[in-house]
């Protein structure tokens, strides 16, 4: 079973016609609300109503070491 966004939400419109399922999820959201809603959706669970926590770039610069003085 294939589950993807419908014709109105997809990126792609056309790879809706692909999925067995189409989902609308709201195209106003962050990338990854959007990828969150359709994992809840397609796996059948409630999503949870705090916001994702995708700082990545904080992650990576946190572990950065500095670079040496010239």
């Amino acid at each position: 079973m294939k589950h993807g966004m419908d014709w109105q939400t997809a990126r792609e419109p056309l790879a809706s016609l692909f999925y067995n399922r189409r989902h609308h999820i709201a195209k106003a959201q962050h990338a990854v609300e959007r990828t969150r809603e359709l994992f809840a959706k397609s796996l059948g669970y409630t999503q949870p109503q705090s916001q994702g926590d995708y700082a990545i770039a904080q992650h990576f610069c946190a572990r950065m070491t500095p670079l040496p003085r010239r």
